[in-house]
């Protein structure tokens, strides 16, 4: 889910290669469904803690520029 919104939000990807990432990662999503290693609350816990990490990253510059320098890059 984390990939899917920041996909979405890259404005220098084309529109084919954010489709093919949102289909590859739900496909990903419901695997883990069908082969039993998560239940349906899991999938909608992991998407609701994955928006809000995003959004807190979004909109925290600080944190950001911090972890670019951390990493060096």
């Amino acid at each position: 889910m984390m990939f899917i919104l920041y996909m979405s939000t890259t404005k220098n990807i084309d529109l084919k290669y954010k489709i093919l990432i949102f289909i590859i990662s739900v496909l990903i999503m419901l695997a883990t469904l069908f082969v039993k290693q998560h239940v349906i609350l899991d999938l909608i816990s992991g998407n609701i803690l994955a928006l809000i990490v995003f959004l807190f990253i979004k909109y925290n510059k600080k944190i950001v520029i911090k972890t670019k320098k951390l990493l060096r890059i």
